[in-house]
């Protein structure tokens, strides 16, 4: 995905909401949790879907693979 400052914010958040929306459908997803830096810039996310803490990350990710 293009950056933020070569998309510009307005398209920059469509592209992040079409992904979040792609990945709960793909995954069948009931929450998704969004981190990073500019996911200040995000506001009114979907149902199921909402603002991570960073440091958080990689345990949810570990946990998601493991059985």
């Amino acid at each position: 995905m293009k950056r933020l400052e070569e998309r510009g914010e307005k398209k920059w958040r469509k592209a992040v909401f079409d992904v979040i929306e792609r990945l709960q459908t793909a995954l069948e997803s009931t929450d998704v949790v969004v981190g990073g830096g500019n996911t200040k810039l995000l506001e009114n996310f979907s149902a199921g879907t909402r603002h991570g803490d960073d440091m958080a990350a990689f345990a949810g990710g570990f946990r998601l693979w493991t059985p």
